[in-house]
């Protein structure tokens, strides 16, 4: 491979990271919104039994990030798990 080739990939790649820091800023800002979100549907009156994992157990793609939700506290057992794409 040429130099000039391998600079042009290593420009994507800069380009790509930075989107996918993006892509995982977003979310990360808006927790109360994906709490509030995930509580609607089964009718739970509040967000307090609402665990989302941390940034690093989110399972992602190259542009696609699916969060893992925990339903009925952190550590309980039982919960509930409920993934968010």
């Amino acid at each position: 491979m040429l130099a000039k080739e391998k600079e042009t990939d290593i420009l994507d790649e800069l380009s790509n990271h930075a989107q996918r820091v993006k892509l995982f800023n977003h979310p990360s800002q808006h927790i109360h919104v994906i709490k509030y979100l995930t509580a609607h549907p089964p009718g739970l009156e509040s967000t307090e039994e609402i665990y989302v994992a941390d940034q690093e157990d989110w399972v992602h793609g190259s542009f696609n990030v699916c969060i893992l939700i925990h339903i009925g506290g952190h550590n309980a057992g039982g919960r509930k798990e409920r993934p968010l794409k």
